[in-house]
């Protein structure tokens, strides 16, 4: 039985570099707050650095029971999909794939067309879970545009296309709630035409009851 939390839990990353240099491979680890946030403990690592999927700039959220869902950037691994997953039913202190095949983070199968990029998560006051993100299928083509909602209705199992944000260069965005209803997206982006989605940085706003039903 999953727990929910008392304080915070925090996805980070990690690189197993020599002497500590920002190189070699990636990893993915979990900090836990059950005091709401008087003090940190360093819970689940993702130390599968011969799997094929490389976890990097990782984002979590709280599901209804109190697992934790954790998706991930997969940095030009092996594994078919750009994107990963895992989740934590002990409050953070451990990963779980899912997946005998996979220790950690297993690939996500279908509805997430990511580039290799960060993305994040919320969960909105109706128990929508969303993450935000460029879509290589969008408007402009492949990679790094269209700034794109995606959203799960039932617990992160399967996902859906919400929202354009953006249409044109578009990178790393974050999620915030904002008001009852009322999503805040904050993001990199460019002008429509361009190549070059770090010349902005731009928020927009989204109200929750347009998210399904956006085209």
């Amino acid at each position: 039985m999953a727990r929910h939390c008392q304080g915070g839990r925090v996805a980070a990353e990690h690189r197993r570099g020599d002497d500590g240099a920002d190189r070699g491979d990636n990893g993915a680890q979990a900090f836990y707050s059950d005091d709401h946030g008087q003090s940190w403990q360093l819970g689940a690592v993702d130390a599968t650095y011969a799997d094929g999927l490389n976890a990097n700039e990782t984002t979590v959220v709280e599901l209804e029971d109190g697992t934790l869902y954790f998706n991930t950037r997969d940095q030009h691994g092996s594994a078919a999909a750009t994107r990963g997953e895992a989740w934590s039913r002990d409050g953070g202190e451990t990963f779980q794939s899912g997946d005998s095949d996979w220790q950690a983070f297993r690939p996500v199968e279908g509805g997430l067309d990511l580039p290799v990029v960060q993305g994040a998560l919320w969960r909105t006051d109706s128990g929508l879970v969303l993450l935000s993100g460029p879509d290589e299928k969008g408007p402009s083509g492949k990679g790094r545009s269209d700034l794109r909602i995606r959203w799960s209705d039932d617990e992160a199992a399967s996902w859906h296309d919400g929202p354009l944000i953006h249409v044109g260069p578009a990178a790393c965005s974050d999620l915030v709630g904002i008001a009852p209803g009322r999503i805040g997206v904050l993001y990199e982006a460019g002008p429509a035409g361009q190549k070059n989605a770090y010349q902005q940085i731009r928020f927009s706003i989204v109200e929750e009851r347009d998210i399904r039903s956006a085209k």
